[in-house]
């Protein structure tokens, strides 16, 4: 009988290392997840886990009539995953400065100015895209003139089945992440990501000429 109970322990102790080195190996390969969400979710949101300086989102300080907020983040082994989903209603003044900012931005290098890609094509309303399937990131504000309303969007690696918003925003283009086909030919180089500049025959994320201080 002692010896049966002595088994019983060295059994249940093998399946509690066996199942810890599990949990530990999914905590490896995909990462500790961070999400924040809620009315006062975008004023908390920090982005320093985020790729991009996040240029088509809006200030914080911004009033609107309603905001709705979403920020999902794992740091996955292989490459992070990120998605933020920012919807805000304003009023008409603050509609017209926000729609005037995004017609506005520019970012410029080595004689080069881009400007926020205004695209009439790809999305269910038009939309200001700073990032089209750019190294598997998207960002883009899509403008609903008629409620007032601006989507502001930036995805990283996501796949749809991911997604915490509706598809009908994703761009025509869209692909889940890590697929073989190229979005090059439904949007030009040039439009592709407004932080990259032509250096020889490549283009070249210059990130870091973006003042982030409001995001």
């Amino acid at each position: 009988m002692k010896k049966n109970i002595i088994m019983l322990l060295f059994v249940g102790i093998f399946c509690m290392q066996i199942t810890g080195c599990a949990m530990a190996a999914d905590d490896l390969i995909y990462g500790t997840e961070t999400v924040l969400q809620g009315s006062d979710g975008y004023r908390e949101f920090t982005g320093e886990d985020v790729h991009s300086p996040l240029i088509v989102f809006p200030d914080k300080e911004i009033e609107s009539i309603s905001e709705e907020f979403y920020y999902e983040f794992r740091d996955e082994i292989f490459s992070p995953v990120c998605q933020i989903y920012l919807k805000k209603e304003y009023n008409t003044d603050e509609f017209t400065k926000e729609m005037e900012r995004l017609a506005a931005e520019q970012l410029s290098y080595a004689g080069q100015t881009n400007q926020l890609y205004f695209d009439k094509d790809n999305f269910s309303s038009e939309a200001y895209v700073a990032l089209a399937d750019w190294s598997d990131r998207y960002e883009y504000a899509i403008i609903m003139e008629d409620a007032s309303t601006i989507l502001y969007v930036y995805l990283e690696n996501m796949t749809r089945d991911d997604l915490h918003m509706d598809e009908t925003y994703l761009p025509a283009y869209f692909q889940d992440n890590n697929q073989s086909e190229s979005t090059e030919e439904s949007m030009a180089a040039e439009h592709r990501s407004f932080y990259a500049f032509k250096i020889g025959s490549q283009y070249v994320d210059c990130m870091d000429l973006v003042n982030t201080e409001s995001v």
